[in-house]
């Protein structure tokens, strides 16, 4: 299966970072639990490794939750209704708002967790790999 960059495997960037586990690889590029990341760094890097960043504006959903109950739980809600989008989403409705988002530092995110979910058409056999964050602003 060849992805829209024409790459025959969409995942091959994430593949080739070192490490064996999400949490390792993730490491290797800077991105570790509890560390402030600004959202064009996040957006360079999902766009760049193909790991998917789910960006949370809920504070205790995104602390108290898994990703895959937050999949289940809110996925026959429209995503502009649910506690969180994926980044590359959450820049399109800011663009389609015709809202102002602040690039470089002043939009930050709180990496709270990194891990994979199972492809959910793959049946188990493939695992995409994910960043959950929190976003903040400088008040």
């Amino acid at each position: 299966m060849t992805d829209s960059s024409g790459c025959t495997e969409p995942l091959k960037p994430y593949r080739e970072i070192p490490g064996r586990t999400p949490g390792e690889k993730c490491e290797t590029i800077g991105i570790v639990p509890g560390t402030l990341i600004p959202l064009s760094e996040l957006r360079q890097i999902q766009e760049q490794c193909k790991i998917t960043v789910f960006l949370f504006f809920d504070e205790r959903i995104a602390r108290h939750s898994t990703m895959q109950s937050d999949i289940e739980n809110y996925s026959l809600l429209p995503p502009k209704a649910r506690p969180y989008l994926e980044l590359l989403q959450f820049y399109r409705v800011i663009e389609e708002e015709g809202l102002e988002l602040l690039d470089g530092e002043s939009v930050s995110a709180e990496i709270l967790t990194v891990g994979e979910l199972e492809c959910p058409s793959c049946g188990g056999i493939r695992f995409d790999p994910y960043i959950r964050a929190l976003l903040l602003s400088d008040e």
